[in-house]
């Protein structure tokens, strides 16, 4: 790892942990202890079998797009390339992440095209992705303008025209030659077989609402009253301020932003990093599980690199 990479995994550690510290001294460790003895294992079991579905999920609408720029691997394949890609975000700290992991991983034949082709499949897989939290985010925003006052009418404005713009500019970037060619043809493939990501798209929100449903479960467990419109919309802003990268896997931007949204909804801030924590080793259990495709893929690459020698 050289200096640069190593220098931005030190700065997110130091940022995730300077954040913590914060939460914890400003509301108190025996306060957020107290909270968080409120937690219920059975809940905390559930969430985790919801986030490992989710994640399933999550691999097949990658293989979906995928399929629009000539991949034709398993779901088998795709679900350990994900697990993969989660394990490289959250574990490793590499300068490159899992998305490139996994690109390199997708690409059958290595081949600069195919691993371009790989990139931007994942690319598209994200947008999706995040266009349907800005979506959901701008819906439940509606729900709540009389509660948020200005902030509420300003945040649904912004939803709203946050998400026409992504999907109207990703359907004109095909027409702006001065744009990166990689971009524009993102737009051409959409222009042409757009038809075939609604599936993925419809994918995106049951995945988005599976996560949703995860944050609701255990809000209720630790004896916070906050609805369904108001997880929907705090979800969409704290998801949206994680992908950031200014910490590790989001920690510390994920618990301070569930704690500053608590206070509209009248609910206690504790619950929020709480919440926030326990999430956080849900998602660090369910990368795990990376483990399996890293080990099997190195020694993969190991045989190839025997046979290529011999």
């Amino acid at each position: 790892m050289n200096f640069k990479k190593t220098a931005k995994f030190l700065f997110q550690l130091i940022f995730s942990a300077a954040i913590l510290w914060w939460l914890f001294s400003k509301l108190g460790a025996r306060n957020l202890i107290q909270t968080f003895s409120h937690a219920s294992l059975p809940i905390i079991g559930l969430s985790l079998i919801v986030y490992l579905v989710a994640q399933s999920l999550s691999a097949w609408r990658w293989a979906i797009i995928a399929k629009i720029f000539g991949f034709r691997a398993n779901l088998v394949h795709y679900n350990s390339l994900y697990y993969l890609g989660m394990f490289y975000n959250l574990f490793l700290p590499t300068g490159y992440g899992g998305d490139i992991v996994k690109a390199i991983y997708q690409a059958p034949d290595r081949s600069p095209q195919s691993r371009t082709f790989a990139a931007l499949s994942i690319l598209l897989d994200r947008f999706t992705g995040f266009a349907t939290v800005l979506a959901i985010g701008g819906v439940a925003s509606w729900g709540l303008k009389a509660q948020l006052g200005i902030c509420g009418a300003v945040m649904s404005w912004g939803f709203v025209v946050s998400v026409l713009g992504a999907i109207g500019g990703v359907t004109m970037v095909s027409r702006l030659k001065f744009l990166p060619r990689k971009l524009r043809f993102i737009g051409l493939a959409l222009r042409a077989k757009g038809l075939q990501l609604i599936p993925a798209v419809l994918f995106s929100i049951l995945i988005q609402f599976l996560n949703i449903f995860i944050y609701l479960a255990i809000f209720q467990s630790l004896g916070a009253r906050i609805t369904l419109t108001e997880v929907c919309f705090a979800y969409a802003i704290v998801t949206t301020a994680t992908l950031l990268p200014i910490s590790i896997g989001g920690l510390g931007v994920r618990e301070s932003g569930w704690a500053a949204l608590m206070i509209p909804f009248g609910a206690f801030p504790s619950a929020g990093v709480s919440a926030g924590l326990i999430y956080f080793f849900i998602q660090s259990l369910a990368s795990l599980l990376g483990l399996i495709p890293f080990f099997s893929l190195k020694t993969e690459n190991d045989e190839r690199t025997k046979n290529m020698a011999s």
